[in-house]
């Protein structure tokens, strides 16, 4: 959990503005299903975000349409 909130606590050393937000959301979220012991849920979260841009250039790079089509329809399916 201190690593969780490491991560929130520095966010802002994230230059993608859209990653930082998601981020802060999700890891929050993540946090509190780790605090109520809902592992699973907490790992379905972390799984959802791993692979987001973290730099300017991957961003620009980055397949949007991909992960909102294929990653979070996937994630919506397995959380039901």
């Amino acid at each position: 959990m201190l690593l969780l909130r490491d991560a929130i606590d520095n966010l802002s050393s994230i230059p993608v503005e859209s990653t930082q937000r998601i981020f802060d959301f999700c890891l929050r979220e993540a946090l509190l299903k780790i605090q109520s012991s809902d592992f699973y849920s907490a790992g379905m979260i972390l799984n959802l975000i791993h692979n987001l841009p973290l730099t300017i250039e991957k961003a620009k790079s980055w397949d949007v349409a991909y992960f909102f089509i294929d990653r979070i329809n996937y994630f919506l399916e397995i959380s039901n």
